[in-house]
């Protein structure tokens, strides 16, 4: 006789409710106030103009990328899928007359091209707060997963990247989904071969990817995955499987060929070409090199060999081979056109803060951190849980949830402390500390759910006074950057009105120089002729454009005209003449310069002014 088949409860159901009506929520907001920056304009910030020039230039089947945003190349890549494929769609059901081509088609609709590509930055943004969610669910406890996601999605900082073209809301989506493969790997206890369905594969896998999309990535991710492995899945066994040493015969050649092959590039090479560039190829050489070597010498002799392969656990090989196959997946351009890629690299070394250089240690330190910890915890409540997740995590001992303290304070030494300070930069690590904020709330709610007769709805209830302590007491990040774009988009209606005068008034073949506020249309084709992206004719109007950083020399012997705003004088003319003096120009004050038009007031208004430097 069958035994009497026992009624599911419908607590786990209405939980499950409770939580995707609370995501749900959470998502409606964070759209709510972040849909109108979709359709800000076209031409709004020059970050996007080199994301969009290669998402161009992909979509017309030509993959010689010029521009690497460290690198970039997957977003760049998806978004020019997308972009062929709406394409076709039109000339299959003949929105467009079939003779014309994608460039075309292109330049014709470039502000529907920049609302897709704010479109899946968004789209990555709000994917992640889901992520975000059923990792620390996974980690704590449902609670603890709403407050994480309920953080990273009133973020300030999150909120604004994620208001334009950006790489790091894509890489986030990587690094947030190899943490949950790397979670599926913990509970399969077999030493098994890599396969394609082995889920530290696929974390390592997805782990390369992020590093296409945003470089540092890799010191984001990798770190987290190391420590988690330790703590939670010790290898025990004294030498490797099989498997690995018959790996290592056809990898550890591959690598070391690959970073000799480096090593004469970097020799054949002039002193002067890509310094900085060449320097960090020489350094990941002879790491690879160093690593590989002292990993097999290691190996060889058996007092040493338990101690690598506890540290170089088999799950972490699998990592780190799926990583490998990742990067190559997630940068394939690189090989072909490693020149520009060297050219961004050096680029990027130069961005250092020439003032905070000359402080001593402990000022700059001091500075350094309370910077980023205000760019993480922008109001106290979030600062409270930051510093009570550290303590409770510590005291009791979490396993699971140290990868993520020390991943977490692992930032503050991923990058040189005088580099450029930027709000972006923490981005990627944003889900640790709030993994970590997410603890205490966890650890509370666990306590007090345990006392509760009735559960059924006490979970409903519970992300419910979340949602009220969230609303009255966190920044609303959505909030902040709507008003700020729509702040923004005051100066960029100006520019599009003394665009327009240009084009009616300015002759032809006249210079026209366009400082950083006023960029528009005309700067982004000019920009995509730099970068070599092909354009069609009508693109053009026969004007000289100059992107113009203020440099004096720029406009020597020649007249024309200027457009500037006042906030441009900080850049144009301080700045400039501190790192180059007499190179600094103020169009406000500078005789060779003449007013012609004003469209707007206050700090939002944009100027253009004849000039003659002849």
């Amino acid at each position: 006789m069958n035994a009497p088949v026992k009624p599911q409860g419908r607590g786990p159901r209405v939980d499950a409710l409770a939580c995707a009506a609370y995501l749900a929520g959470l998502l409606i907001l964070m759209f709510a106030f972040m849909r109108p920056m979709l359709f800000r304009a076209w031409f709004f910030s020059s970050d996007e103009y080199v994301v969009a020039a290669e998402v161009v230039r992909f979509s017309n089947l030509d993959f010689r990328q010029h521009f690497f945003d460290m690198p970039g190349t997957p977003f760049m890549l998806l978004n020019a899928l997308l972009w062929f494929v709406a394409y076709a769609a039109s000339w299959v059901i003949g929105a467009v007359p079939r003779e014309t081509p994608m460039s075309s088609f292109t330049y014709q609709h470039m502000p529907l091209l920049m609302v897709a590509l704010r479109a899946f930055t968004q789209a990555c943004g709000l994917l992640s707060v889901v992520l975000l969610f059923r990792l620390c669910a996974k980690l704590t406890n449902k609670v603890a997963a709403a407050a994480a996601a309920t953080l990273l999605a009133f973020s300030p900082t999150f909120a604004v990247f994620n208001g334009f073209v950006r790489t790091e809301s894509l890489a986030m989506v990587l690094i947030l989904g190899a943490l949950l493969c790397l979670n599926r790997a913990l509970a399969d206890d077999a030493e098994r071969a890599p396969g394609i369905r082995d889920y530290a594969i696929i974390a390592g896998i997805l782990a390369g990817i992020a590093a296409g999309a945003r470089l540092h990535s890799m010191t984001s991710v990798l770190p987290v995955v190391a420590l988690t492995l330790w703590f939670n899945k010790p290898f025990r066994g004294a030498e490797y499987p099989r498997w690995v040493l018959r790996w290592s015969m056809v990898v550890l050649p591959i690598l070391w060929l690959g970073a000799a092959r480096a090593l004469m590039m970097v020799q054949h090479k002039k002193p002067d070409y890509f310094p900085a560039a060449m320097h960090l190829v020489l350094m990941a050489s002879w790491v690879v090199i160093g690593g590989s070597v002292a990993a097999v010498v290691l190996y060889a002799f058996g007092p040493t060999r338990a101690l690598l392969v506890r540290v170089l656990t088999p799950d972490l090989v699998k990592v780190l081979l799926g990583f490998g196959v990742g990067c190559v997946l997630g940068n394939p351009t690189v090989f072909a056109q490693r020149r520009f890629f060297f050219q961004s690299v050096q680029m990027y070394s130069g961005y250092l803060d020439r003032d905070r250089m000359s402080w001593p240690l402990g000022k700059n330190l001091v500075w350094y951190v309370k910077y980023y910890f205000d760019v993480v915890a922008p109001d106290k409540l979030t600062l409270l849980l930051l510093a009570a997740g550290c303590i409770a995590i510590v005291a009791t001992r979490n396993r699971k949830l140290l990868p993520y303290l020390i991943g977490a304070a692992l930032f503050f030494v991923s990058k040189p402390l005088n580099l450029v300070a930027g709000k972006h930069h923490v981005i990627l690590w944003m889900p640790y500390f709030f993994v970590v904020c997410g603890y205490p709330v966890g650890l509370a709610w666990r306590k007090i759910s345990e006392r509760l007769p009735e559960r059924r709805v006490a979970l409903a209830a519970a992300l419910a006074g979340l949602a009220l302590v969230a609303g009255l007491c966190l920044s609303w990040g959505p909030k902040t950057a709507a008003v700020s774009s729509t702040d923004i988009e005051v100066r960029l209606h100006n520019v599009e009105s003394a665009t327009a005068w240009i084009k009616s008034h300015a002759e032809t073949k006249s210079t026209i120089a366009i400082s950083y506020f006023c960029f528009n249309s005309d700067v982004f084709y000019e920009w995509l002729k730099f970068l070599e992206v092909p354009l069609p004719k009508e693109a053009l109007d026969g004007r000289d454009y100059q992107i113009w950083w203020g440099n004096r020399s720029t406009l020597k012997g020649r007249t024309g005209y200027a457009c500037a705003t006042p906030l441009d004088v900080p850049f144009i003319k301080t700045r400039l003449d501190l790192s180059s003096p007499g190179e600094g120009t103020d169009p406000y004050t500078d005789a060779h310069f003449t007013p012609a038009a004003t469209f707007g007031s206050g700090e939002s208004r944009v100027n253009l002014f004849r000039f003659d430097y002849r």
